[in-house]
């Protein structure tokens, strides 16, 4: 998928791929508004990696992949060779899930102010004085919860000791970027 980035201006833009494994559909998204989209040419299954194990293999930002875990100007032998340069990254984030139009459209307006409201509305004629007395900001409902697990695929390491080192500077390091009211409940090790 490809967007023409000069086309931009200057400063932060929020930047949405989506891939939805089911129907093998992906979209890329700028601030907000559809830019690209793909569809796999499986003809016969419209979930053409609905079984790959895509979440388990590495993702990489502005660097180009290789097979096993490594870029490929390692593949290469070439020292900083297909490395994205001038730009930088703020927000980073990965969902487990396929997010709709109206999720990322909430996700791109996240960091604007909100613009003042004037209501006016017709009343014809009055012989007393209407207010309105309360106005509440429009939101999605509460969460249930906001504590979420962490785990690890590494069957490098099974040493307990390791393991809880790990886990303690994990925790200690996650909990300066994470939302506020959210928590670390447990981190998992898959050996």
């Amino acid at each position: 998928l490809n967007v023409n980035v000069e086309d931009l201006s200057p400063g932060y833009h929020h930047f949405s791929y989506s891939f939805n494994s089911i129907n093998s559909n992906t979209s890329l998204f700028v601030d907000g508004v559809l830019r690209d989209t793909n569809t796999s040419d499986d003809e016969a299954s419209g979930a053409a990696y609905k079984y790959t194990r895509t979440i388990q293999a590495p993702i990489l930002v502005g660097a180009e992949p290789f097979f096993n875990n490594i870029t490929f100007s390692e593949r290469l032998n070439l020292q900083n060779y297909a490395f994205s340069k001038g730009f930088s990254v703020d927000k980073y984030r990965l969902f487990n899930e396929y997010l709709n139009f109206q999720n990322i459209k909430m996700l791109s307006r996240e960091d604007r102010d909100i613009r003042e409201l004037n209501l006016t509305l017709p009343a014809g004629k009055r012989s007393f004085v209407d207010h309105v007395t309360k106005f509440y900001k429009h939101r999605k409902p509460g969460k249930k919860s906001t504590d979420f697990n962490i785990t690890i695929l590494n069957p490098a390491l099974s040493s307990s000791e390791q393991q809880q080192y790990i886990t303690e500077q994990l925790k200690e390091r996650v909990s300066k970027v994470i939302p506020v009211n959210s928590s670390v409940d447990n981190i998992n090790w898959i050996s």
